[in-house]
């Protein structure tokens, strides 16, 4: 009954009854919100030239960071997660007046047209392909804003989505946490998975290794750190402008829910700022 709402792989090796109970509790909780959720505000719907998109951005977060002058209104995400945001926005869409300028590997080509069997937009600007950081295991918002200039001169006549990959982890603002594992790129770049435990900063989390209260400091100051350059972005950008988030994060929600796992529909992973900026 629950097969496609939590794969785990590895449960044949729980053993401990207190992983189980964590594990049903989780079971439980994601087929009561699943059940409740309320209906998603799809991309297309809405109205706008540029958007803005800030990777795993909570909506309580952001009203509290945000200074750029606009109507802000809370919204809910198509998904909880990016790889699942893109086809519920994206499917069956023809969006060939919109060029996406992806800092994030699951805005690709190759993986695009996997999920949805086409390629939905005029053009993909694939800014990790090039700009990903070894070092900071991410990509910096200074290239998005760089391809994003690059775009616009090049096709004025186009609309523009562009995705930034803060505040997602690694936190690499004021207050920095780097993940210890490399990101794996394989499903971007069509090469074959290989499976082994990643620890993020949220597994990190989930084990006790950090301070819950470092971990959201670190996120507000990734989200501070994009924010400085998206109001650096705008004064480029023309037409009506909306920055928005792909989905949100959980810091320990029920003791069980950490990061954005996948069709988990709980608030804080699907209530995303909606902010109309003004001019």
């Amino acid at each position: 009954m629950f097969e496609d709402l939590v794969p785990f792989p590895e449960i044949e090796k729980i053993v401990k009854p207190k992983e189980l109970l964590r594990l049903m509790k989780r079971v439980g909780i994601r087929f009561l919100y699943r059940m409740i959720r309320p209906q998603p505000n799809l991309i297309e719907e809405m109205t706008w030239d540029n958007l803005i998109v800030l990777d795993a951005c909570r909506f309580d977060a952001f009203a509290q960071v945000n200074n750029i002058p606009g109507k802000l209104t809370r919204i809910i995400s198509a998904a909880s997660c990016t790889w699942d945001w893109f086809p519920n926005n994206f499917s069956g869409r023809n969006m060939r007046d919109v060029v996406y300028i992806s800092a994030n590997p699951y805005g690709s080509y190759y993986y695009l047209h996997k999920t949805l069997g086409h390629i939905p937009f005029y053009k993909i600007v694939e800014v990790w392909k090039d700009s990903w950081s070894k070092e900071l295991k991410t990509v910096h918002p200074s290239a998005v804003n760089q391809a994003t200039l690059e775009s616009l001169d090049s096709h004025p006549e186009k609309r523009h989505i562009i995705h930034y990959l803060q505040p997602h982890h690694p936190f690499i603002g004021d207050v920095k946490i780097i993940d210890r594992d490399a990101v794996d790129l394989s499903h971007a770049l069509g090469q074959v998975k290989v499976e082994k435990k990643k620890h993020d900063v949220f597994g990190l989390l989930e084990e006790g290794a950090v301070d819950v209260g470092k971990v959201w400091r670190a996120y507000v100051s990734n989200l501070q750190l994009v924010m400085s350059y998206v109001k650096q972005l705008l004064p480029a950008l023309s037409g009506k402008i909306c920055i928005t988030s792909d989905h949100g994060n959980s810091f320990g929600r029920f003791g069980v829910f950490y990061g954005h796992p996948s069709r988990t529909f709980l608030p804080e992973m699907i209530e995303v700022p909606w902010l109309e900026v003004s001019r």
